[in-house]
């Protein structure tokens, strides 16, 4: 459903130790780190992905969704807007680089 979700956090070495052990449970693991994001998920496949934020008031999620083509992305894009969504200018790059 999904292919990947970024949360902007305080502290991304405390985050990486809580969702290192909550997510262990489950059998994911660390599976990138950089100093300015980290990313868990199974291995060899993030999907989790932790990126430091000092403004409280600026931080939030960021979910990818997957899609067969673009036109797909384009019109997931358009039918959002004209929901009320709005556009906050990054991910429509295309496809990650990660």
């Amino acid at each position: 459903m999904y292919d990947h979700i970024g949360i902007a956090v305080k502290n991304v070495d405390a985050s990486v130790r809580f969702y290192e052990k909550a997510l262990g449970a489950l059998g994911h693991v660390l599976v990138s780190r950089e100093e300015s994001y980290a990313g868990l998920g199974p291995a060899g496949a993030a999907a989790l992905w932790l990126y430091p934020h000092s403004e409280a008031a600026r931080a939030g999620t960021h979910v990818a969704f997957t899609a067969k083509t673009r036109a797909a992305v384009d019109k997931f894009h358009a039918e959002g807007l004209k929901a009320g969504g709005r556009d906050n200018g990054v991910g429509r790059r295309g496809s990650s680089a990660r």
